[in-house]
């Protein structure tokens, strides 16, 4: 165990020559915390200790924070990073802290109580401004002699200033056995905050294949970028069924570990393995998106809230690629009905991871649609549609959607079809607020039935207007036709608040209505 000056430590950030590995997570401390992390430093607390790893190899280290790319890495950070990066973002008053010279407190920076109030001053002042020049300044602001300033806060002061050149104790390890390294930094980890099961899995990974994982993953990460509901996660898991045929990330810690010393031939042929999967994930992953945007007009611009589980992803993914996305008629019609069914009736809720590996299985059988659709039967009782939900999520809103999408639904205000608005959002049809007023609970306020897709601007202008009023209203509705078209009723009675809960009836039947009677058509079909 060595000392260095925290200072030194910052500076060889600012030069490159300190990272971080792919093992390392993303900066997560809040501000709050960064107000107690320098209090420790002001008072002289222990911080803990920093470990830092030295290997030869460091081809595959990657910036700390906002470094994208180290110029010349020699050592990564494993433990001590949200401390380090911490001390950087005040510095750099990238993080705003304030510090009280009389009591001694360190707060998150605030312009309305901090900044006319001199007694306050900002960390980062106080870390590079000579406490000499502030005390001159303090002396004005205070209104004391410069000798009353000098004895009361130059102490205070000069600790502040000094904070950065305190030792803190380092430990390094220039162990070149990446799984061994691996493991010390998963132990840490669970002695805190613990890492997910992914995280392990891509650590591991990415510590052995550091080139086939750092590209595939930056590359899956570019191409869909658009796609909120995409991540690394789901690209990890996408591989793993690829490579083991289980959705379990630890199959994919498995197979990893038995590779490890493996001889040069060998490790050539698993790198090659490893690049053929992920390209089948990306071709996977445009299948999919084909599907959905084909078949539920699910995009880029609405996937994040129309996809309730990113299991149903998987297996479509799985489906499509064993297909090569050659499918029949009869099967295509058959994977629209088990798709809207597994996520209307939210088949990977609870055991979600169990209830996939059941499903991978039947990829294996000779009619593996037919299979799933029955499980989804014997689960429900049958695919009908009873409630699209008792509140809005994106398991209710995927079948509102769909079932608006079916009936060719228009917007309020274009009377363009709601798939091609780029920005539909829910709207209350009742207002919230009116609804509350008339002693509605929250729960019956929220009702998915009470729910229509709108324009942004839309949705803004008819604000908290009753529905007898801004229906009829020319400027808000260019066309009363096309509310119909979101299933509103045309008995104008029901637009009153007072008859509120026969409207939730009479759009709960249309809506239902309408997905049942797709429910039976492609039920017929198979």
């Amino acid at each position: 165990m060595v000392e260095r000056k925290i200072q030194h430590i910052l500076d060889d950030y600012g030069l490159g020559r300190l990272c971080k590995p792919e093992i390392q997570r993303g900066y997560v401390w809040d501000r709050t915390a960064v107000a107690k992390l320098f209090d420790s430093l002001y008072n002289e607390y222990p911080i803990g200790a920093f470990l830092f790893w030295k290997p030869q190899n460091v081809t595959y280290f990657k910036g700390l924070a906002d470094q994208k790319k180290p110029k010349n890495p020699d050592e990564a950070i494993l433990d001590g990073q949200q401390r380090l990066v911490s001390m950087i973002k005040v510095k750099e008053k990238e993080t705003e802290l304030a510090f009280n010279i009389d009591t001694e407190e360190f707060e998150v920076y605030n312009k309305v109580k901090h900044k006319t109030n001199p007694i306050w001053i900002q960390v980062y002042d106080g870390l590079n401004d000579d406490p000499h020049a502030t005390l001159q300044k303090l002396s004005k602001q205070l209104s004391i002699t410069p000798g009353e300033a000098d004895n009361k806060y130059y102490t205070k002061l000069k600790r502040l200033n000094e904070i950065l050149e305190q030792n803190v104790e380092i430990i390094e390890i220039r162990l070149e056995d990446y799984e061994k390294v691996t493991d010390i930094f998963i132990r840490l980890n669970e002695l805190g905050k613990p890492l997910k099961k992914t995280e392990i899995a891509l650590a591991l990974a990415v510590l052995m294949f550091p080139d086939e994982f750092n590209e595939a993953l930056d590359k899956l990460e570019k191409t869909f970028e658009d796609w909120a509901v995409l991540n690394s996660k789901v690209y990890m898991k996408c591989l793993t069924i690829r490579l083991t045929n289980q959705s379990k990330i630890k199959n994919l810690q498995t197979l990893l570990r038995s590779w490890v010393g493996s001889d040069a031939k060998l490790k050539s042929k698993n790198k090659k393995m490893i690049k053929k999967a992920f390209e089948d994930v990306e071709k996977g992953v445009k299948y999919v998106q084909e599907f959905l945007a084909t078949n539920f007009d699910i995009n880029e611009n609405n996937n994040s809230n129309l996809i309730p589980s990113e299991n149903a992803f998987l297996l479509l993914h799985s489906y499509l690629l064993d297909k090569d996305n050659q499918l029949s008629q009869k099967e295509k019609d058959g994977l629209k009905l088990w798709t809207f069914s597994a996520l209307h009736h939210s088949r990977y809720s609870g055991s979600s991871e169990s209830s996939l590996n059941e499903d991978l299985k039947g990829l294996q059988t000779t009619k593996p649609i037919d299979r799933w659709l029955e499980v989804i039967r014997q689960d429900v009782g049958s695919l009908d549609v009873k409630e699209i939900g008792s509140k809005m999520n994106n398991t209710s809103r995927f079948s509102l959607f769909f079932a608006l999408a079916l009936n060719d639904a228009l917007d309020w205000r274009s009377g363009s079809k709601i798939q091609a608005n780029d920005a539909n959002e829910d709207h209350h049809i009742f207002p919230k607020k009116i609804l509350e007023n008339y002693g509605y609970s929250k729960a019956i306020r929220n009702n998915p039935y009470n729910f229509a897709l709108v324009s942004a601007k839309l949705n803004r202008k008819i604000s908290k207007k009753e529905p007898e009023k801004y229906f009829v209203d020319p400027n808000l509705i260019s066309d009363t036709k096309w509310l119909y078209s979101q299933f509103v009723p045309k008995d104008k009675n029901l637009w009153k608040v007072k008859n509120y809960e026969k409207f939730l009836e009479y759009r709960k039947n249309a809506i239902n209505k309408k997905l049942n009677d797709f429910v039976s058509k492609y039920e017929a079909k198979l």
